[in-house]
């Protein structure tokens, strides 16, 4: 368990986190979770959405015992071993050209990808592998790996958030750095996390072997 930083989770689309938190001991005080939009360059401001409150009542309850954290999952590696990793940069722009196909409308290092396209990448079972999503467009993507679980890198070193995902909010002329174990062999999807995205160009997959 860990707090986040500023009580704020980047929560894109499809984006599942668990979440414990401490009631006040004073009756009719309250737990807000508010919903508040990404901001996005040279769009407005919108009022930020209250999802769900939660209200003290009655006497307050004993205290409980310290949250024990969670047994280690023996479906996740307990490291990854970032010096050995298979590197690949994807650069994330839009298309060039005024009358373009509404289907290549996005492109992955420059070009439009789904399934008949090659593939981003392939590697042997149980390489690690580290992506750079690298955003050259004005507003920010859902990046998705399916068939694996990432972490996510911080920029300035080797290091990861405390927990894992299957995928990440990249902001509009941004890099975000992912992580992962290729451990399930066949060919997985790599792409946005928004369909409207995928289905115009952002829509690739990788292959292990």
């Amino acid at each position: 368990p860990f707090e986040p930083v500023r009580n704020t989770i980047p929560a894109g689309p499809g984006a599942r986190f668990d979440m414990f938190f401490d009631m006040p001991s004073q009756e009719g005080a309250s737990v807000r979770i508010i919903l508040r939009r990404w901001p996005v360059k040279d769009q407005p401001e919108t009022a930020p959405l209250e999802a769900a409150v939660f209200t003290a009542q009655g006497k307050p309850r004993a205290p409980l015992p310290k949250l024990a954290p969670l047994q280690a999952n023996d479906g996740l590696p307990p490291i990854i071993r970032l010096q050995d990793a298979k590197r690949l940069d994807l650069t994330i722009a839009r298309i060039p050209g005024a009358k373009v196909d509404p289907r290549r409308l996005w492109g992955l290092n420059g070009r439009a990808q789904d399934f008949s396209s090659p593939p981003l990448f392939s590697v042997k079972r149980g390489t690690p592998v580290t992506l750079g999503f690298v955003n050259r467009s004005e507003v920010p993507h859902v990046m998705r790996v399916h068939g694996h679980t990432m972490r996510q890198l911080h920029l300035l070193d080797d290091g990861w958030e405390p927990y894992w995902r299957d995928g990440v909010v990249v902001p509009e002329q941004r890099t975000v750095r992912i992580a992962f174990l290729a451990v399930n062999p066949g060919r997985w999807r790599l792409g946005s996390g928004i369909l409207a995205h995928a289905e115009a160009g952002l829509n690739g997959w990788f292959e292990v072997t």
